[in-house]
């Protein structure tokens, strides 16, 4: 294993939990958001009653609180949409990490059966470097020996052929 084997997979560790702290403190801020907009919502609605409520009539009052009631709905709705998309966002948190951690100690025999393949083989290379040498040496002198033999019959054939010519010309 590599120093920038364990470094990435640290990195990839880090991320995962930057973005569960990251969903937290958004969710955290998210309700935190939630709570102040529903109190100065109903702040102003209670204030904005106590107003009107000299001059509003029944009816006018109904409509009011109506008003509010569904704003408060939508509201709710907003809030569970966020709270099931925060829990969707950490389903997929949970899901990925543990994909991870059990693909973790695969990849790590992986690599492990990788190193001892390539160790093998640096030492299969050297092992076979020897060998390599001594039969390339014995090869050179087996080419050498044939070629001053071959260059000797030669040798000799011209001499016995540069006789014959003598002896021919006498």
């Amino acid at each position: 294993m590599t120093w920038n084997d364990r470094n990435s997979g640290k990195k990839k560790a880090r991320e995962l939990f930057r973005l569960r702290d990251l969903l937290e403190t958004k969710f955290l801020l998210q309700a935190i958001a939630l709570v102040l907009v529903t109190a100065s919502l109903v702040w102003s609605i209670v204030a904005a009653n106590m107003k009107k409520e000299e001059t509003l009539t029944y009816p006018q009052q109904m409509k009011a609180m109506k008003d509010v009631e569904h704003s408060m709905k939508s509201l709710i709705e907003f809030a569970q949409a966020e709270e099931r998309r925060l829990k969707r966002a950490k389903d997929l948190l949970n899901r990925l990490t543990e994909e991870r951690e059990a693909l973790e100690p695969i990849v790590e025999a992986d690599r492990k059966t990788v190193q001892a393949i390539f160790n093998m083989q640096a030492k299969t290379d050297r092992a076979n470097a020897w060998q390599d040498s001594g039969i390339g040496f014995g090869l050179g002198i087996l080419a050498s020996l044939i070629t001053s033999m071959v260059l000797g019959i030669i040798g000799r054939l011209r001499r016995k052929k540069n006789e014959s010519a003598a002896d021919a010309t006498e």
